[in-house]
């Protein structure tokens, strides 16, 4: 995110999956070999081993949405 709270599209990926029938959205980036995904006002950060961070970010964000269904 930039300074201003914005997600800045050339940094950040956007990623979509479909959790218990409803899609769930969020945004990605790398620095380095931190992860940090956002999904509303949520955000899950992980550090990059054997996955891709493509998939890492589907997994947080998979988190995400499993943390949300308790709330």
């Amino acid at each position: 995110m930039s300074d201003d709270g914005e997600v800045d599209p050339q940094t950040w990926k956007e990623i979509t999956l479909d959790h218990r029938g409803k899609r769930v959205r969020g945004s990605y980036k790398v620095v380095g070999r931190l992860v940090t995904l956002v999904s509303g006002a949520d955000t899950k950060s992980a550090t990059l081993g054997v996955l891709p961070a493509e998939r890492l970010a589907h997994m947080l964000l998979r988190e995400l949405a499993f943390e949300r269904r308790g709330k």
